[in-house]
C-alpha cells in the first residue's frame, strides 16, 4: 500500500468519525420527550399516588379544595399539618411519645442490654420502677424461651426477682 492510499484511508476514517460525532452531538442537543404532559385533571391523582401511600376516599376533593401547590407544600412541611383530634385523643395516654431519645434509651433498654444486666455485665438502673419493668420483661422472655424450647441463653426467674429487689450485681449464669 502506497503513501497516498494510506493518507486516503486515514482521511476517510477521520471524516467518518467526525460525521458520527456531529450526528451524536445533534441528537444529544435535541430535547427528548419521554412522557406526554399530564392532563390537569390527572395531576391530583398522580400527586396522591406519588407523595402518599395511595389515595384514600375524599383525598382528591381535599387536595382540590386546598389547591395542588399548597397541598404539596404542606406535605413537604409536615409540622404545618394539624394532628387528627381523634388520633391525638387516642395517643394522649402514651407518655413515651413526648420523651426525649436519651430518656427512652435509659428507661426502656433493649433486650440485649437487659440480658447483659441479668448476666452481671452491666449494672442495673437505680430507679426501682425501671428495675421492676426490666424484671418483668426478663421473666416474660424466660417464659417465652421455655415455650420455644430455647434454653441456651435462658435467664432464670430468680435472677429477675433479684433484679427487682435491687441487687445491682447478679451472679453470672456460667460461674
Amino acid at each position: 500500500m502506497g503513501a497516498s492510499a494510506t493518507v486516503a484511508l486515514v482521511s476517510a476514517s477521520i471524516l467518518a468519525g467526525l460525521t458520527a460525532l456531529e450526528a451524536w452531538n445533534t441528537s444529544a442537543a435535541e430535547p427528548r420527550v419521554f412522557v406526554a404532559q399530564i392532563a390537569p385533571a390527572d395531576k391530583i391523582e398522580q400527586a396522591l399516588n406519588r407523595l402518599t401511600y395511595g389515595a384514600r376516599p375524599g383525598d382528591a376533593e381535599r387536595v382540590r379544595a386546598v389547591g395542588l401547590d399548597r397541598w404539596i407544600e404542606a406535605q413537604l412541611n409536615p409540622e404545618s399539618i394539624p394532628e387528627n383530634p381523634v388520633l391525638a385523643e387516642k395517643l394522649r395516654y402514651l407518655d413515651t411519645l413526648d420523651l426525649p431519645s436519651s430518656q427512652l434509651v435509659r428507661d426502656y433498654p433493649s433486650r440485649q442490654v437487659m440480658r447483659q444486666m441479668v448476666k452481671g455485665q452491666i449494672p442495673y438502673p437505680a430507679d426501682p420502677e425501671v428495675r421492676m419493668m426490666i424484671a418483668k420483661m426478663v421473666a416474660r422472655d424466660e417464659r417465652k424461651q421455655g415455650q420455644d424450647g430455647a434454653t441456651a441463653d435462658s435467664i432464670a426467674p430468680e435472677r429477675a426477682a433479684l433484679a427487682a429487689r435491687g441487687n445491682s450485681q447478679i451472679p453470672c449464669q456460667y460461674m
